[in-house]
This record gives structure tokens, C-alpha cells and sequence, in this order.
């Protein structure tokens, strides 16, 4: 099991520590591991950090890290069993002659969308990282066209996967990344009615319109969970930064919708909301139209743009949807199911069978 980095909280990261469980026997392989920088529990797991002589200061910087980390897989070999990556980098790009399955969360956004992931860049810097990208998207299709099957974690990536890389790719969507069951502990400063949005601070998440319109409503609290801890300045918009399993639990048991307005290629915060019945606000686009339902289990902002996200949260306001329709849903995206799937999988593929179809994985 190999996975890109462990230097971040994120749903790449909830999916990799399942495939260690499921697949690795709680090991993987990865180029760094932050333990306090990400979930705890990658602590239980047996870690092999093939970058383990990087200062962590380097580690932290995917854009330092990332020539590193490419040459780190690059230069380790796995000759038996099979290896389920995990990956949305370069964990792919291991080599030797064990048969590779992997799992893409997306192909690489600083590869195939520069302008997008390095928003903010003077125009020139964009040329230089075109050119210089050039021979890393030839290595990058390389190590991915010859995994013994490549799987999306929704329509969007697939659609993806076969633009960039010319596969069609089985769709395998991921469970929730928290379990619904576990303990919960109240947020300090929550306010009883409140939204919640999920979010590392990028620039394609559209955190700056979510805070705006909540500044403005001044209706709902807004609860931002990711990034760092801020100074409230006004009452409407409270950063938390970073909270444990049992204080997020308490936030998606209690908020009365998420907010999901980023251009998310799958995005599990849905997902997990769905489980506590808490419905989604969440764009018209990419992942979210494979997980969110209008009228069932979410409302749809049209654009990403104020009045849309004002329009659909007074939607909700006036048409709340019903909690247990949203819990219902959720039963959709199981544990069990993804289980089977990758394990059934790994069986074949070990036994020397070849697999390559979505009717293969919905057969078992």
C-alpha cells in the first residue's frame, strides 16, 4: 500500500489510511509523514517515510516536496504481492514487477491544470512551469498507463483519467472518511444555528465566497473547519481551524447544512454530513453531482457566485429537507462495500486474473 504524503488532513488521506487497513495490514509506504499534521490514525499505522532525512520544514512545502517525493517513488522497487496506490501525485510512479492498482483521487492538478492549482502567479511563471512540466507529464502518463488498473473515485476524475491519460477508469466512490458512531464533543464559540464548511484554505475551494455571504446574511453562524485558527472580527463567521474526530462528529451532527462550493473532482464532506442527517449546500458541478440529490439529501448553488449560494441557503431555510432522508442516503457510500470491492479486487489480480471492467468490480 502506497500512498503520496501523510503532511495534511485531507479525504485523500481518510481513503488511504481505509486501503492500509483493508489492503496493507496496516503499512504503507509514502514520501512523508507529519503525524500532528495529519489524522491520528496514521499513528497506528507501520509507516515507511522514504523521505524520512527531509527536514520537516522541506516536508510541510508540497512544493518542495513534490521533485523529492517523485524521485523517492521513482527509485523504490515492489517485486511481489500487489500494490494499491493511493494517489493524486506520485505514489503511481513506484516501480518493480508487482502488479499495480491505482486508486486516482485525480490526476495531478499542478501537472494537467497549472493555471488553476498556481493561481496568483505572475503570467511568466506559468510558461516557465509549462515548460518545466513538460517531461513529468510524459513520465506521470507513463507510470500510470502501465498500472495493472486504474480506479476513479468518481465520474468526474474518470472523466478525467480518460482526457488526460486515455483510460477508462472503473468508478469505486469512497466511503466517509468518519464514522458517525464514535464520541462527539461540542465546538466552543458554535452558535445553535450555524453552517459548516470543511475546507483547506486552496483558492479553488471558494472559501472567500462562502465567508463573504455569510458576513453579509448575518443569519446562520458560519463554522470554517481547515486551515488555521483565526481572530473572529465579526460574530457571523467563526474559524476553528482544525478540530478532533469527536469535535467534527458533534459539528456535522448539529450544523444545519454544509456549504460545498468548491470545484471538488469527488469531495467527502457530503458524505460524511449525510451520515448525521445533515443536508449539503453544494455547487451544481464536478463530484458533488454524484453523491448530492436536490430535494433528498442536498440543494444545489447554480454559480459560484454570492447571490446563487444566498438563494440556496434561503432555499433550505424556507424547505428544509427531512434528516432521515438525508441518513438514508448515506447508506449508498459503505464501508463494506468499498471493502469488497479493493479486496476483491487485490484477490484477482494476485490469482494472475485480469480485471478491467466496472462489471468485474460490481461481480465481485
Amino acid at each position: 500500500m502506497a500512498h503520496d504524503y501523510f503532511t495534511q488532513r485531507g479525504g485523500a488521506e481518510r481513503v488511504a489510511i481505509l486501503l492500509a487497513q483493508i489492503h496493507g495490514e496496516g503499512s504503507v509506504t509514502t514520501s512523508a509523514a507529519i503525524p500532528e499534521n495529519t489524522f491520528p490514525e496514521v499513528r497506528k499505522l507501520h509507516v515507511r517515510e522514504l523521505l524520512r532525512w527531509l527536514p520537516r520544514a522541506l516536508a510541510r512545502r508540497r512544493g518542495t516536496l513534490a521533485p523529492f517525493a517523485g524521485l523517492a517513488f521513482l527509485a523504490h522497487r515492489v517485486d511481489d504481492g500487489v500494490v494499491v496506490c493511493s494517489t493524486s501525485g506520485w505514489a503511481h510512479w513506484l516501480r518493480g514487477r508487482a502488479p499495480r492498482v491505482v486508486y486516482c483521487h485525480t490526476p495531478a492538478r499542478w501537472l494537467y491544470e497549472p493555471a488553476d492549482y498556481f493561481k496568483g502567479l505572475p503570467p511568466l511563471w506559468h510558461t516557465v512551469l509549462g515548460v518545466v512540466m513538460a517531461p513529468l507529464r510524459a513520465l506521470d502518463r507513463q507510470r500510470t498507463r502501465s498500472a495493472a488498473v486504474v480506479l476513479a473515485n468518481g465520474p468526474v476524475t474518470a472523466d478525467r483519467i480518460r482526457r488526460v491519460y486515455g483510460l477508462k477508469a472503473p468508478i469505486v466512490i469512497p466511503p466517509p472518511g468518519i464514522d458517525e458512531e464514535g464520541p462527539q464533543e461540542p465546538v466552543p464559540g458554535v452558535h445553535e444555528d450555524f453552517c459548516l464548511t470543511v475546507s483547506r484554505p486552496r483558492s479553488y475551494k471558494n472559501l472567500d465566497l462562502v465567508t463573504s455571504v455569510f458576513s453579509a446574511r448575518r443569519q446562520e453562524q458560519l463554522v470554517v473547519v481547515g486551515g488555521t485558527v483565526q481572530p473572529s472580527v465579526e460574530d457571523s463567521v467563526l474559524h476553528v481551524g482544525r478540530v478532533s474526530d469527536a469535535q467534527l462528529r458533534w459539528l456535522y451532527q448539529h450544523a444545519r447544512a454544509v456549504i460545498c462550493v468548491a470545484r471538488e473532482d469527488l469531495g467527502l464532506v457530503p458524505i460524511e454530513a449525510f451520515q448525521f442527517g445533515t443536508p449539503a449546500v453544494a455547487l451544481r458541478a464536478g463530484g458533488y453531482l454524484a453523491t448530492c440529490t436536490p430535494g433528498r439529501n442536498a440543494v444545489f448553488v447554480e454559480s459560484e457566485d454570492a447571490d446563487a449560494l444566498d438563494r440556496a441557503l434561503d432555499q433550505l431555510r424556507d424547505q428544509p429537507l427531512e434528516r432521515s432522508s438525508v441518513r438514508a442516503s448515506a447508506e449508498e457510500f459503505s464501508v463494506q462495500h468499498f471493502r469488497e470491492v479493493i479486496s476483491g479486487l487485490v484477490t484477482r489480480l494476485g490469482a494472475g486474473l485480469e480485471h478491467t471492467t466496472e462489471e468485474d468490480l460490481v461481480d465481485g
